[in-house]
């Protein structure tokens, strides 16, 4: 029996070793690629110290350009640093620039208002001038941020909303003193009549007013005060 296993294994040596020495071959020539890539890398390292008239070993040489890249490198970051500091400095004076002359309104829409079967997921909040309701300035405002900025310049404005998709354009919410009564936590003072009353939001340059919630819903059915007060 093992004589039999001694002759199987002869037998599958001589198939296997054909293998054996093209691995053998294949290893050998990619050791000797790889020597011969460093040893010219290191070579031309050598060759570019030597006509800049450095002296030194080879690996010593290739630790000093290995230096000198890093310090490149860095001299690189650190202007792309100074170009960034330049930009935002300017950026920071043209935003400046902008808000001079210009003020914000902020405030919160009525989430999901809907005419209809379908809830609506964008309104328009524009602010109409005192003096001209067809001058406004306006922003779309999703039904899930609820929040908004309009920049406008100074002056006094009506703020409304309306349903994004309403291409009648007939239904608007308001900031009203029916909103402020409620935002003042007298909800049971407030009566219907100062829905009529639409609030004039005076807007300074440079200045910031907040709260201003478009939110006083011609819609048949919408229950303002119960909406305001959950």
């Amino acid at each position: 029996m093992k004589k039999l296993a001694l002759k199987l294994f002869k037998f599958i040596l001589i198939l296997l070793y054909p293998v054996i020495v093209v691995l053998l071959i294949t290893v050998s020539v990619m050791l000797f690629v790889k020597t011969r890539d460093i040893n010219s890398a290191l070579n031309t390292y050598q060759d570019i110290y030597q006509e800049n008239g450095i002296g030194g070993e080879r690996k010593q040489n290739v630790k000093s350009a290995m230096s000198d890249v890093k310090s490149i490198v860095k001299g690189l970051y650190d202007e792309i640093d100074a170009k960034d500091n330049q930009i935002s400095d300017l950026e920071d004076k043209v935003e400046s620039e902008q808000k001079d002359g210009f003020g914000e309104i902020k405030g919160s829409i009525l989430a999901f208002v809907s005419e209809g079967s379908e809830f609506n997921r964008y309104q328009r909040v524009c602010a109409e001038t005192k003096d001209n309701a067809n001058k406004q300035y306006c922003v779309s405002v999703s039904a899930i941020g609820k929040t908004y900025t309009l920049v406008v310049p100074e002056g006094e404005y009506y703020v409304f909303a309306q349903l994004q998709d309403d291409k009648a354009n007939t239904a608007k919410a308001y900031f009203t003193e029916f909103v402020q009564c409620n935002q003042a936590g007298a909800e049971d003072n407030c009566s219907e009549g100062l829905r009529k009353n639409k609030v004039l939001v005076p807007v300074a340059s440079g200045g910031s007013v907040s709260n201003i919630d478009p939110i006083d819903w011609e819609i048949e059915g919408l229950n303002i005060e119960q909406e305001v007060t959950e």
